[in-house]
């Protein structure tokens, strides 16, 4: 199997309220070539149930902190590129292809 070429990774704490729109909206991405990963950032809430029932991996990570879920995710990560994505946020369906437009006609940009 190839690795993706995008891995995005969505830390979150306590995000019951938001997680699944965010989710959802990259579930529906449009590019065919990445991978989503969450990390539950030690939540007391029902992140991690509602990350499980929507993605295939989902993370622990006990030590609070943004730092620490960001890490995690990388270190798990097989893309070539690394996106760090919002839990609170939604995503168009061609989000992803647009920044792979982006990195293909200036590949020395960071997003």
């Amino acid at each position: 199997m190839e690795s993706p070429k995008y891995s995005l990774i969505v830390p979150a704490y306590n995000e019951e309220k938001y997680i699944e729109g965010c989710l959802q909206s990259l579930v529906s991405q449009n590019y065919p070539s990445y991978e989503i990963i969450v990390v539950n950032n030690n939540s007391t809430d029902r992140t991690e149930e509602i990350a499980k029932g929507l993605v295939d991996k989902v993370l622990f990570e006990p030590l609070k902190g943004y730092i620490h879920a960001t890490n995690r995710g990388a270190r798990e990560a097989h893309g070539k590129y690394i996106s760090f994505c919002d839990a609170d946020s939604i995503y168009p369906p061609n989000w992803l292809e647009k920044v792979n437009r982006k990195f293909e006609k200036n590949p020395e940009i960071v997003v």
